[in-house]
């Protein structure tokens, strides 16, 4: 779920086109309609590196109402003329609850990696067309590419001279909009990563209740009517947005571009399969930095990580299981022949 609304309360002024040039040492983080249509809310984070788990918590810690302003989305077109950020090596797609923040973890353990986990507002401007956006917009798919595109360079402006790297985690639910996404950036290599469907399951049901919480309906996890949707358990609920991802990702799936990654290969194959994959090198004293950073639990650096699996899946009660076998378990199945096809044939 997004950290920051888009109707968040914004008190400073438009940007004039004299200030456009400034904007460069700052970062975008929402995306809303406007009085002249979309605008943009900017933060300035200084020297500081996005090593918080979501790019949105990096933007919390420094938003002040002085570090702030507001500008059309129009000058997103200026500044990426002026001044490209760093170009995506790498997207990470995933099932959510399934590894994908110990992945951007590990890679945002290096200096010369930019890693971007799930900005807020790269959300809203990917799925900006939907009916159910929390913006409207109505574009072709170019200009909703060029601003795609145009977002991620000004989130990935260069702030300390040695990123030579920038990978972008998405949004869960993003795999359903990658057609946008690669009219934006047609030659990214992507991984997806998944897990075990009952143990996303447990993630998403872990705080108990039959009935699901307000608002979540329409969020938009999960194509539907919402007043349909609203009327669903949790546990179909959920089973439904866990198969709507994995359906998503079988069918973009393209074995020269995209790699499948079960959360059972990780953190190993952040390391061993992922820099390959993404057509990069890192130094011996690199990788080790990754895999240090693995021993800590991705959400809570604080804490040292430890597996979870078995007591999730233990935790499922027969209607779950019966739901994820029926809903989910057969894309699961097709997702595994196809990632185990393709390390056999590399």
């Amino acid at each position: 779920m997004p950290l920051i609304s888009c109707s968040s309360p914004i008190i400073a002024s438009p940007a004039a086109p004299a200030d456009i040039a400034e904007l460069l040492a700052w970062t975008p983080f929402n995306l809303r309609n406007g009085t002249a249509g979309l605008e943009i809310d900017w933060c300035h984070l200084g020297e500081a590196r996005f090593t918080e788990p979501f790019f949105d918590q990096t933007i919390i810690r420094r938003r002040t109402l002085r570090q702030q302003r507001t500008s059309s989305a129009t000058v997103l077109d200026q500044l990426q003329t002026m001044q490209p950020g760093v170009r995506p090596t790498g997207f990470i797609f995933h099932a959510s609850r399934c590894g994908s923040t110990l992945v951007a973890r590990m890679l945002g353990s290096l200096p010369c990696n930019l890693v971007l986990s799930e900005p807020a507002v790269l959300n809203t401007a990917i799925t900006a067309t939907r009916p159910h956006s929390g913006v409207h917009a109505d574009l072709t798919i170019g200009e909703h590419a060029q601003l795609v595109r145009n977002l991620i360079s000004a989130m990935a402006q260069p702030r300390h001279g040695d990123e030579r790297h920038c990978f972008i985690k998405f949004a869960a639910t993003a795999i359903r909009d990658l057609p946008v996404i690669q009219h934006a950036f047609p030659d990214i290599p992507w991984v997806y990563i998944y897990r075990e469907p009952l143990e996303i399951m447990a993630s998403y049901l872990r705080f108990g209740g039959s009935t699901l919480p307000p608002g979540v309906a329409n969020a938009d996890l999960v194509e539907g009517n919402p007043s349909e949707l609203a009327a669903l358990s949790a546990a179909e609920f959920w089973a439904r947005v866990v198969d709507a991802n994995f359906a998503a990702a079988l069918h973009h799936h393209q074995p020269d571009r995209s790699l499948l990654l079960n959360y059972s290969q990780l953190p190993e194959a952040t390391v061993e399969h992922l820099p390959a994959f993404f057509g990069i090198t890192f130094s011996e004293d690199e990788l080790q930095s990754m895999r240090e950073g693995a021993s800590q639990n991705s959400k809570h650096p604080e804490q040292r990580f430890t597996s979870d699996s078995e007591h999730k899946r233990q935790a499922m009660s027969e209607e779950v299981r019966a739901l994820v076998e029926e809903l989910v378990m057969p894309h699961h199945q097709q997702l595994e022949v196809l990632r185990t096809a393709s390390e056999k044939g590399s």
